[in-house]
């Protein structure tokens, strides 16, 4: 029988995460472990979770810097568990109902071969990722921002295929999903997308906060250092599928040029595939006219 955890990393959202826990004790099976991770803040997840008594709950603190991330957290989670499927969860995010069993049931049938998946983000538009009409894997021509998801929507991996490709990016202050999504289509892991929504996002009445202390510039700067990170950190898948290089470059450009700092032409004609040479500039260009006019 296929075994599975929900890993739940949290910092300072007592409610939230009360939200979070809850409905992961809903939808997962009898035999899930539920793997609370916390971050260092000044308010203890077991303090925030002492009403809760389900021998499926687990609490452990993150042994790295307080405050280290996502990123780190889940690495940490994955460590305390060995079972076959890791979900993941934000603080701030809800699972709904089925989601799990809906997944575990999809492993244990149609979509055995997927080794991860995701599911779609809105509840009012259709998915938008071509899948298999029976199997529900992802086709091979769909393309990468069909393909990119972010950790909160219903995020889940085989813990075979976690431990082949590596833990999540501790090094990136922001988009080590992005990265995490390269590295699956770097080994070509199959993926599978759910036909319906897997969680609420951002249900927590302080959901994004933190971010007000983080200034438009400084947020764009270190997405422009994140994006091209990710460009130089796979040239190859970059090179070799125009949608990856796409979607990594238009959004390097954008914020570049968002935080005042836009490419050099030379440099994009230099190390952009030929056929995306003419739109990216395009776009580079575009978007320095009206940041300037904005200015």
């Amino acid at each position: 029988m296929t075994s599975c955890a929900v890993i739940i990393p949290t910092r300072d959202r007592p409610e939230g995460l009360r939200r979070a826990v809850t409905s992961a004790l809903k939808t997962a099976p009898p035999d899930a472990s539920i793997i609370v991770v916390d971050d260092g803040g000044e308010i203890p997840a077991a303090q925030s979770l002492e009403a809760f008594a389900d021998a499926r709950l687990r609490i452990t603190r993150n042994p790295g810097p307080g405050g280290g991330g996502g990123s780190p957290a889940r690495n940490h989670g994955v460590t305390q568990t060995g079972a076959d499927v890791l979900f993941f969860l934000d603080d701030d995010d809800q699972l709904l109902p089925d989601y799990v069993a809906m997944v575990l049931g999809a492993l244990r049938g149609p979509a055995a071969g997927a080794g991860y998946g995701f599911a779609p983000r809105r509840f009012k538009e259709p998915p938008r990722t071509e899948t298999h009409p029976l199997t529900g894997l992802v086709t091979a021509r769909a393309p990468f921002d069909h393909r990119a998801f972010p950790f909160s929507a219903g995020f889940w991996i085989r813990r075979s295929l976690y431990d082949r490709i590596g833990p999540f990016a501790t090094d990136l202050q922001t988009n080590s999903d992005t990265e995490y999504v390269c590295r699956l289509q770097a080994v070509q892991a199959k993926d599978w997308c759910a036909p319906t929504p897997g969680t609420l996002i951002g249900t927590s009445p302080t959901s994004g906060a933190e971010l007000g202390h983080v200034t438009r510039r400084t947020k764009s700067d270190r997405r422009a250092e994140a994006f091209k990170a990710i460009i130089n950190r796979y040239p190859q898948l970059v090179s070799g599928d125009s949608s990856t290089a796409r979607f990594l470059w238009s959004r390097y450009i954008k914020h570049a040029c968002r935080a005042g700092q836009p490419p050099r032409v030379a440099d994009i004609c230099r190390t952009v595939p030929p056929d995306l040479t003419r739109m990216l500039l395009v776009v580079a260009l575009w978007l320095r006219s009206a940041l300037g006019r904005r200015a």
